[in-house]
């Protein structure tokens, strides 16, 4: 089994702890975390690997204001956070996409059952492995329908903090309605496009913005003109 750990999370929640404002008690709050993470497996010495997004995103070149609603300033201890993770853990940097890009990535190359994904964000729920929220100390497997499921639950509920729009009015409750007697990938999105009044590129562009990638330069394609199934 092989931890793969959203630091980019990580730090954001050691620099907001109580504490995190000062560089000691920034250091501690790391430590504190991913000793935390790495305990948390009954599997003793477990193998990880923690992920931070670097430079560039390919989800720019889709959409002009993807995250464009988020602070553009960055908190002034976040460089000394990522740089404490990377010299004192096993830490990587990816640019180009996204550390959850890379966590998606690797937990599909290794196999989706010897992976565990460590964060507490929810769109890592669209791929099928296990799951621990370290905040809640909470152990999740995902499968691969409820993966797909939840991935085009996404797609109709858009991400208003990415800035990725979905169908006005449809939150969690309404998208679980839509797609409740969906029987394979291809009902799904059918129901989405029935949901979109046929507008396949609107569906298109959001489930590239979403989609976490599996393959390297990977783009989401709908069932019916992909080569192969996409989990």
């Amino acid at each position: 089994m092989k931890l793969l750990i959203d630091c980019d999370v990580v730090a954001y929640h050691a620099i907001y702890s109580h504490g995190g404002h000062t560089i000691s008690g920034l250091i501690d709050k790391l430590d504190n975390i991913m000793e935390g993470i790495l305990n948390a497996p009954e599997e003793p010495n477990c193998d990880y690997q923690g992920y931070l997004t670097g430079t560039g995103n390919f989800r720019h070149e889709i959409s002009d204001i993807y995250k464009a609603q988020r602070p553009k300033e960055k908190p002034v201890t976040l460089k000394l956070a990522r740089n404490y993770l990377i010299d004192n853990y096993n830490v990587s940097v990816v640019d180009g996409i996204e550390a959850d890009d890379a966590i998606a990535t690797e937990a599909n190359r290794i196999g989706y059952e010897n992976a565990v994904i460590v964060s507490i964000d929810k769109d890592f729920m669209q791929v099928p492995c296990n799951h621990y929220n370290y905040q809640k100390q909470a152990w999740r497997k995902v499968n691969e329908w409820e993966a797909k499921v939840n991935f085009y639950a996404q797609i109709l509920t858009g991400d208003p903090v990415d800035s990725i729009e979905g169908i006005y009015g449809i939150g969690p409750k309404k998208s679980a309605k839509i797609l409740e007697n969906c029987k394979d990938e291809a009902d799904l999105y059918k129901a989405c496009l029935d949901a979109y009044e046929g507008d396949s590129e609107r569906i298109w562009k959001g489930a590239n913005l979403l989609w976490l990638r599996r393959h390297e330069g990977q783009v989401w394609q709908p069932p019916e003109v992909r080569d192969t199934d996409q989990v």
